[in-house]
């Protein structure tokens, strides 16, 4: 069997690339310490009830972490696809469900 030779298109490359750290860890360093006070004490309980709090949406809204991997000029944060999976990252790490549904959203918005 031979190896393929097919690389990624130039334009996914300039965009996983392009990501400013300065953006990523200011959300980072908001998510982070949110996560540990309101996330991670009321995970279990989320994943027994098999249902997130209501008004997770909205406070997740108001950290900015919505559209993050927008342009800015689109009204997103520009920290791009790689961006928004180090923010899943750290989402998951308090709370597995909670990452997965915000990541369901930031991938169709």
């Amino acid at each position: 069997m031979s190896e393929s030779t097919t690389s990624a298109p130039t334009e996914l490359i300039a965009v996983a690339s392009a990501v400013p750290p300065e953006a990523v860890e200011a959300l980072l360093g908001a998510v982070r310490p949110w996560c540990a006070r309101e996330v991670e004490p009321a995970a279990a309980g989320w994943d027994a009830a098999e249902s997130l709090e209501p008004g997770l949406g909205a406070r997740l809204a108001e950290l900015g972490l919505f559209g993050v991997s927008a342009a800015e000029a689109d009204g997103g944060a520009g920290v791009g696809l790689r961006g928004a999976a180090w923010l899943v990252e750290a989402i998951a790490a308090a709370s597995g469900s909670l990452a997965a549904a915000y990541a369901v959203h930031e991938a169709v918005a």
